[in-house]
């Protein structure tokens, strides 16, 4: 009821002729009793009241797909040049990107964006991620390989990073191979991310958070975002999602938003960002939404 009278009182105020442009100002003005006076800078953010989801931007490329092989090159000088200036923008965006060899793409053809990313992961907004050379089949491949994708790829993180990751990042995947928590934890990472284990439509999966044990006894944490998607736009439905179909509540209440433009490239958007400012306002100023933060999440 509230946010109708709201609504109605912008309605109202609102005058779309050329010279009533200060009418915007007053409208903002009235969107502020439901969204609450920080939603205009990154400092909505800065309460300290309990967090259930954890947004991180990410934008999902494929190595290769549906287009021509040099394009992913790209796709990727673009995207992630993109998201170095949003976060000039919007200091509250962190941004996780796995695929040593997309970096090395960007190393070697786009030094100017380069040195702009490696920036960024200095300054702990832009998060190297995954550990492996790319995001990679499980079933197919031989041991062999799989070590490899892991030596290469940590190699090439620790090498240019100074640190290797932590979290095993394979959203994409169509298959696991059982001992993936045991080559996760010989490469140095205790946490793994996936989806598309949630999404079939005979068999679902009990889980969102769970342990994942492999054949000799390794274990890695997992987690599955409940929204269901790594490319979610970050409206209020994402959000409300990432609590209500949350199938591990007991054992943590909180979640993984991933969300930015992926395959086509680009990542989070200025206005994603704006609509989770506006989501965590409106949970600090009336309830009634999860309450979503960015940044400290993987």
């Amino acid at each position: 009821h509230r946010a109708l009278n709201v609504a109605n009182a912008i309605i109202d105020t609102y005058d779309k002729g050329p010279k009533n442009r200060d009418t915007l100002k007053k409208c903002r003005e009235i969107a502020r009793q439901y969204l609450g006076d920080k939603v205009d800078s990154h400092e909505v953010y800065s309460s300290d009241k309990d967090i259930q989801v954890y947004g991180i931007g990410h934008c999902h490329i494929d190595s290769c797909w549906l287009w021509p092989w040099d394009e992913t090159k790209r796709k990727v000088a673009r995207s992630w040049s993109n998201q170095c200036t949003l976060m000039d923008q919007y200091p509250e965006l962190n941004f996780a990107c796995s695929q040593a060899q997309q970096y090395k793409w960007l190393k070697t053809l786009y030094p100017y964006a380069w040195d702009r990313v490696k920036s960024k992961v200095k300054s702990g907004q832009f998060q190297p991620i995954g550990g492996s050379w790319v995001e990679h089949d499980t079933n197919m491949p031989s041991g062999e390989s799989l070590v490899r994708q892991f030596l290469y790829g940590q190699r090439f993180f620790e090498n240019n990073f100074g640190e290797r990751c932590q979290t095993f990042w394979l959203p994409d995947t169509f298959g696991y191979s059982a001992q993936l928590p045991q080559l996760c934890r010989l490469a140095g990472m205790e946490r793994f991310l996936t989806q598309k284990l949630s999404w079939n439509n005979i068999n679902k999966f009990p889980h969102t958070t769970f342990n994942w044990v492999a054949l000799d006894g390794s274990q890695v944490i997992c987690h599955m975002p409940p929204a269901e998607t790594y490319t979610a736009e970050a409206h209020l439905g994402d959000v409300k999602r990432s609590v209500s179909q949350h199938k591990s509540m007991d054992q943590d209440h909180t979640s993984l938003l991933v969300f930015g433009k992926g395959d086509g490239g680009g990542g989070p958007t200025w206005t994603q960002l704006e609509k989770l400012r506006r989501c965590r306002g409106m949970a600090d100023q009336v309830g009634m939404l999860p309450r979503v933060h960015m940044g400290n999440s993987v």
